[in-house]
């Protein structure tokens, strides 16, 4: 790396380096370094937090206790049966501040993101904008649509990895509930849940849309 870094030839870790998609799946907890890589892209594309409308960058992350929530609620994908693989995978994460994960708490997307319009005062287009930033289809969370969101998502988070790593992503075909098998947050770690206790909060605490009134 040193010698690369002085202008050597490529390691060779780099450039025999790839990416299978399926590996989407299987990444739902921090304490993998791809899943932290994923997140870092998002944030160093731009992505914006949904109420603050800042740019997340090192300053905001730590003054708006930023962290990866879902983007489809745990509860709200317990209640439609729709399996662990998919909720909890990388796919439907994204980094969000501990004031807007509450608003979310475990609403339906339909639901939330009208607060969140309402409370931001965006037009449509500028709404549709800002999830753009994080690979979300404004439309998919207007239907409740986990399952176009799923599939239009994986597409998006594999083209940003492809872009970085200057090669393309590997469609390898394997399905959420086959890459079950390699979920790394059961062998090693803590689980999401204690994760998420760190900040106080997960993304089911405000089942009912209530806020603790900050932000």
């Amino acid at each position: 790396m040193p010698a690369w870094i002085d202008g050597g030839a490529e390691p060779r870790t780099v450039a025999d380096a790839a990416f299978e998609t399926s590996r989407l799946f299987s990444m739902r907890t921090r304490n993998s370094a791809a899943y932290k890589g994923v997140h870092a892209l998002l944030m160093k594309d731009g992505c914006q937090d949904w109420l603050k409308r800042v740019e997340i960058d090192m300053a905001p992350f730590f003054s708006h206790a930023i962290d990866i929530h879902h983007v489809f609620p745990r509860k709200w994908c317990d209640d439609r049966s729709i399996e662990a693989t998919r909720r909890d995978s990388i796919v439907n994460k994204t980094p969000l501040s501990y004031d807007t994960n509450r608003t979310i708490g475990g609403r339906a997307p339909s639901s939330y993101i009208a607060t969140v319009e309402e409370r931001t005062g965006l037009t449509e287009v500028e709404l549709a904008e800002l999830l753009k930033e994080h690979k979300i289809d404004l439309q998919r969370l207007r239907e409740d649509d986990f399952d176009t969101f799923f599939e239009e998502r994986t597409v998006a988070l594999a083209r940003l990895i492809a872009q970085a790593m200057g090669k393309e992503v590997v469609d390898d075909h394997v399905s959420p509930s086959e890459a079950d098998e390699e979920y790394e947050g059961a062998v090693v770690g803590l689980d999401e849940e204690a994760e998420e206790a760190s900040y106080g909060v997960s993304d089911d605490d405000d089942q009912h849309g209530v806020t603790n009134g900050r932000g």
